[in-house]
């Protein structure tokens, strides 16, 4: 009896083995074929080569990598996002009204925007928005941005400091000589009239 016990064990995580190889080989077929056809149909453009030749890419899917900068716009069918990519900047149509929630940091003087990819449609002249943009279809954060350390060297703060002083000190000039020039024509007023 233990004997066909444990044969029947055996037998069991056979099969238990042989289905989860079956299983794991149609996992690895579906989520390969899912990244396949994700990435088939978009161009991976420089937004530089994009702007340049804006017919070329006309109502083609491309994929665009760029920071983040300014702030998230509302519209009523969606938002707007603009990113910058060497020294290029397009405005960035996306239905996802949760966007202010995945990307955290936004370009400015003050912080360097999330690095974000974009897969959508390229127009090079919107018939909605009667502009060139990208009509976002996926968009995701690969690199986290970061506030900027911005750090004044001493010699231009001592130079404004002496720049202060010297426009003050001219400022007191200037107004103790209107003020002594204004008393002294009231005084030569006076001494006409008698």
């Amino acid at each position: 009896m233990p004997e066909n016990r444990r044969q029947s064990k055996a037998l069991f995580i056979k099969r238990i083995l042989k289905k989860s190889i079956v299983y794991g080989l149609w996992a690895i077929v579906f989520l390969g074929s899912m990244v396949f056809l994700g990435a088939a149909g978009a161009e991976v453009v420089s937004l530089n080569d994009a702007l340049a030749d804006p017919s070329k890419f006309d109502k083609e899917i491309v994929e665009v990598e760029g920071e983040v900068i300014g702030d998230l716009l509302k519209d009523k069918d969606g938002v707007w996002i603009n990113i910058l990519s060497q020294g290029s900047n397009i405005g960035i149509f996306s239905r996802r009204d949760n966007l202010d929630k995945t990307i955290n940091h936004w370009g400015s003087y003050r912080e360097n925007g999330d690095i974000v990819k974009i897969r959508g449609v390229f127009y090079a002249q919107c018939i909605v928005h009667q502009e060139m943009d990208i009509h976002a279809n996926n968009i995701s954060v690969s690199k986290k941005g970061n506030e900027r350390k911005e750090t004044i060297a001493g010699y231009k703060v001592r130079l404004s400091i002496i720049f202060f002083i010297i426009c003050l000190t001219t400022a007191v000039i200037y107004f103790i000589k209107v003020g002594y020039l204004r008393n002294k024509s009231r005084k030569g007023n006076t001494n006409s009239d008698e």
